[in-house]
């Protein structure tokens, strides 16, 4: 299991079984656990696809809660008023807006590009059951090639 602790504010986290520093044998074998891991001070990078869904808009408030990550979130850009921001009023000056689309993968390279994250989690999708039957092939490109472009975009940001 991943242990991690803090120690003159940098985190430390090791494979091991400890439950404190007094576990280890001596301070040496305390600091040198694994110190490849070692991040001072630095918050972990976060990108949620599909910010203003209801699914996205809980992650994002559980990670801010959290107080170890840098938040930034994705929405479409859309004429309608559906794609308001309403759940994010509460939290919309702790996060990042950017605008992406999942069936644009130029959108979703300069995002990550730009934002750099650390974890992706991919909440965006074409989930209204009307426009699902209205606009099958849309849907289909939004939930299913949306996620091979976002992989894609990761892929290539990454070489």
């Amino acid at each position: 299991m991943m242990q991690s602790i803090y120690k003159n504010n940098i985190k430390i986290n090791w494979d091991k079984w400890v439950d404190s520093e007094d576990d280890c044998e001596d301070d040496n074998e305390y600091k040198n656990i694994n110190m490849d891991n070692i991040q001072e001070n630095k918050k972990q990078v976060v990108l949620v696809t599909g910010a203003t869904g209801q699914d996205s808009s809980y992650m994002i408030e559980m990670l801010l809660d959290k107080g170890i990550y840098e938040v930034h979130g994705t929405i479409k850009r859309n004429s309608t008023k559906e794609a308001t921001l309403i759940r994010l009023e509460s939290i919309e000056n702790k996060i990042t807006l950017h605008y992406a689309d999942l069936t644009d993968i130029a959108s979703l390279i300069s995002v990550i590009q730009k934002v750099q994250p650390d974890e992706i989690y991919n909440l965006a999708a074409q989930s209204d059951v009307r426009i699902s039957f209205d606009q099958p092939l849309y849907t289909a490109q939004a939930t299913g090639v949306g996620v091979l472009n976002l992989l894609e975009a990761v892929r290539q940001t990454n070489s």
